[in-house]
C-alpha cells in the first residue's frame, strides 16, 4: 500500500510521531509549512486564537499529491481543542483527493478526542485508524504507533 504521512508540528512532538509512522511503514512524509508563523509565546497565543475560529491560513504547496496514494495519514497538534490551522487548511484543500485516511493527534491531555472527529468531518471520510499521543507519552511512542499501524495493514 502506497502511503503518505502529512503533518504540522510547532514544537516537534507531532513531527516525532510522524517520523516514527514513516519509519514503520516506509512511507513518504511531508511537513506542512504555514506562511503564518506560530513561533514562540506570541505564536502560541495566535495559534490558539486562529484554531478556535477555525481560520484557514496560507500554506506552501505540497510536494506530494494525496490522490496518488492509497492512504494519507494526517497528523496535527491540538490547539485550543481544535485542529491546528495549517492542518485544517491542508485537509480542506485536499479532501477531494484522499483515498483512505488515518489520523493522529498530539495533545497535552487525553480530552482531545473531539479533534479526531473534526478531522473526520472536514476530510469527509472515516479514518481506517486513529491515534492520540499525550505530551507525557512522547518519549515512548513506538508501541502506540505499532498498534495504530496494525489497524491499517
Amino acid at each position: 500500500m502506497k502511503t503518505l504521512v502529512v503533518y504540522y508540528s510547532r514544537t516537534h512532538n507531532t513531527k516525532k510521531v510522524a517520523e516514527e509512522i514513516k519509519n514503520q511503514l516506509d512511507s513518504d512524509i511531508e511537513g506542512i509549512i504555514s506562511k503564518t508563523k506560530y513561533d514562540g509565546k506570541i505564536g502560541f497565543v495566535k495559534g490558539a486564537k486562529d484554531a478556535r475560529g477555525e481560520k484557514e491560513v496560507e500554506i506552501l504547496t505540497s510536494n506530494y499529491d494525496p490522490s496518488k496514494y492509497d492512504l494519507t495519514i494526517i497528523g496535527t497538534p491540538v490547539w485550543a481543542g481544535n485542529i491546528s490551522t495549517p492542518v485544517l487548511t491542508y485537509i480542506n484543500n485536499n479532501k477531494n483527493k484522499f483515498n483512505d485516511v488515518a489520523f493522529f493527534i498530539t495533545a497535552k491531555s487525553d480530552k482531545a478526542e473531539d479533534v479526531l472527529n473534526k478531522m473526520n468531518e472536514h476530510a469527509g471520510k472515516n479514518p481506517v485508524s486513529t491515534l492520540m499521543i499525550k505530551e507525557s507519552e512522547i518519549d515512548n511512542i513506538k508501541p502506540k504507533v505499532t498498534e495504530f499501524i496494525s489497524k491499517i495493514e
